[in-house]
């Protein structure tokens, strides 16, 4: 695309990184994340996607959920919500319950970021909100593996005010 002076985008770099998250090729894929931020071409929910399809290809799980809440804490942006719990099915499938837990309580501590800090991202907002990701959601997910979650699993999940369980 440089070669015919057409700049790529977010969405054509998107298409390449998930060609290669498809075949777990996570050297080229972080890659391709450096070229991105250091071009200023912004993240999205597709890019995360991406990186975390590729880094669990290759079993990362543990590189995986850090990965995540690294490009969370550098570009505020989540990949979609099917991700969130495709980590979480990885890690309980592989008997890796400290790993699951650890995304639980990343996921609590989204739960508890306050609605301002996120005015103008609404898909970040959406995100949070989505009660497929949930606190029941997740309880289910863990049973289905075996493991049932206590309120002690949750007790680091203070909602604002106002805020109930059941919306999540």
């Amino acid at each position: 695309m440089p070669g015919k002076g057409i700049d790529p985008d977010t969405y054509s770099y998107n298409a390449i990184m998930h060609g290669l998250a498809r075949v777990g090729d996570t050297n080229y894929l972080k890659s391709l994340l450096t070229t991105m931020t250091n071009r200023s071409i912004p993240l999205d929910k597709y890019t995360v996607q991406a990186l975390v399809d590729g880094s669990l290809n290759e079993a990362d799980i543990s590189g995986t959920i850090s990965l995540v809440q690294d490009v969370f804490n550098q570009h505020s942006v989540l990949p979609p919500y099917t991700s969130h719990l495709k980590i979480m099915e990885f890690a309980l499938a592989n008997d890796m319950l400290f790993e699951a837990k650890r995304y639980l309580f990343f996921m609590q501590q989204l739960w508890n970021m306050h609605e301002n800090s996120f005015t103008g991202n609404k898909e970040l907002m959406l995100t949070i909100q989505n009660p497929k990701i949930g606190k029941e959601a997740i309880k289910k997910l863990f049973k289905y593996y075996g493991v049932d979650l206590s309120e002690d699993d949750f007790s680091n999940a203070q909602l604002p005010k106002g805020r109930r369980w059941g919306f999540f």
